[in-house]
């Protein structure tokens, strides 16, 4: 067998620097560009700073493992070598710090070139390990079917998009006879993991109810571009609620879409696809706003995942709560601001005892629309201090009416009932400013 020298095709040197434990995960990932039949693998571990005992394991179709090496050992390298019986596809390397350790590593990977295993081997050649996928994603919303406050969740129509590139999908059009193959979401599926090929597959996080899809497909290039595509209708939850404000209150909602493939494996990166649609289809809200964020931490599966969250906020059409409520509320005030003028205090007492009725109905009409919360809200606060004076008014007015009835006159109470005309709508005032202010501008 001829010998082979540095730079040759079938050979080539690559160098990974990375981190584990601590603050760190305590493993890494690196998927093997596909290998020929006889290539021989070698791979040395070794540790740069920290107290890191490195262990590494070879994996044949990402879970079958092969070969490992310092596994229980102490030493602060690790190597190994492979000889592939067949033509190789789908291997991935693992390099994890032994429990209690931590520490920077330089990670080595030959393709047909054992100085790798020294340690001291120079970079050059093709790559030989693949790069995470980055899929490009994004999320159009297009009808809200109708949002639950007390459920704390909404019932949505949307379509979502990812692109991608992948050599492992790359074709001949010559062999197909087609410019483009199309595939249901399911047969790309099964075609992916029978080919053993990763793609941006996911979850929705805050998905609540089965999602029923209406249309999908994935359409794959020759150069390996794919795009995936769905437009389905599901109800997400919104724990983010708050209410505190309510009816003016500005809520936000999100559609948050996890990777379920690990960071080393797949990206994501936003998307332009991303938008709201022009008829939403929802009366009582209107959207404001929408941004796009891109995170990646632990996700469903427990591993280092990318996470896309699209969100948006909504606030209330107020025609509906000025109308029904506010200026109701107004006339209610008004009316027993009204009863002043009167003399007699019996008609004083049935009228504003009515007004105590109508403030009981209306917080009943409002708390339906909202779950039990654990605070008060800002019309919670309005109608309590309406109650509150209203009973305060109902005292007042039975106690002159008392005095009236035993025909012992107290001065000061006739006197403060003159000034009472104007000093009930300061009061008024300044129970509604104050609460506009605590809850608003403080």
């Amino acid at each position: 067998m001829p010998v082979q020298t540095k730079g040759e095709e079938n050979q080539a040197v690559q160098k990974v620097t990375d981190t584990l434990g601590e603050r760190a995960p305590t493993q890494k990932k690196y998927r093997l560009l596909p290998l020929n039949t006889n290539d021989q693998l070698y791979i040395y571990v070794e540790t740069l700073e920290g107290d890191l005992i490195p262990q590494v394991v070879l994996y044949a179709y990402g879970s079958k493992p092969i070969r490992s090496a310092n596994i229980g050992g102490n030493n602060q390298h690790a190597a190994l070598e492979y000889t592939f019986p067949e033509k190789a596809q789908g291997y991935l390397i693992e390099v994890s710090a032994k429990p209690g350790t931590s520490g920077t590593y330089a990670l080595y990977i030959g393709k047909n070139d054992p100085a790798v295993l020294t340690g001291n081997a120079d970079v050059y050649g093709a790559p030989l390990l693949r790069q995470p996928i980055v899929a490009s994603v994004g999320v159009k919303l297009q009808q809200i079917a109708g949002i639950d406050q007390k459920a704390e969740n909404y019932s949505a129509v949307a379509s979502t998009q990812i692109t991608w590139n992948d050599p492992a999908l790359a074709f001949r059009p010559d062999e197909c006879e087609c410019e483009s193959k199309v595939y249901t979401a399911n047969e790309f599926i099964n075609y992916a993991t029978q080919a053993g090929i990763v793609w941006p597959a996911f979850t929705y996080l805050n998905q609540q109810n089965n999602r029923w899809i209406q249309s999908d497909f994935v359409i794959v290039q020759p150069n390996g571009d794919a795009r995936y595509f769905e437009r389905f209708t599901t109800t997400f939850q919104a724990p983010d609620f708050d209410f505190r404000k309510f009816p003016f209150d500005n809520q936000s909602f999100f559609i948050r879409i996890d990777s379920l493939y690990a960071s080393e494996f797949v990206t994501f990166t936003p998307s332009d696809f991303t938008g709201i649609g022009t008829q939403l289809g929802e009366e009582e809200w209107y959207i404001t706003d929408h941004d796009v964020t891109i995170v990646t931490e632990p996700g469903s599966t427990g591993a280092k995942t990318a996470s896309f969250i699209f969100r948006f906020y909504a606030r209330r059409h107020l025609a509906f709560y000025i109308y029904r409520i506010i200026l109701p509320l107004a006339l209610i005030i008004t009316v027993a601001w009204i009863t002043f003028f009167l003399e007699d205090y019996g008609k004083r007492v049935d009228a504003t005892t009515a007004n105590l009725l109508l403030f009981i109905a209306f917080n009943f009409t409002i708390a339906g629309d909202l779950p039990r919360l654990g605070y008060l809200t800002y019309m919670d606060m309005l109608l309590a201090g309406a109650f509150t004076l209203s009973v305060l008014v109902v005292a007042y007015n039975v106690a002159l009416k008392r005095w009236e009835t035993k025909k012992k006159p107290v001065d000061w109470l006739f006197t403060m009932d003159k000034y009472m005309l104007w000093l009930y709508p300061l009061i008024y005032a300044l129970t509604f400013g104050s609460i506009t202010w605590y809850f608003f501008l403080q």
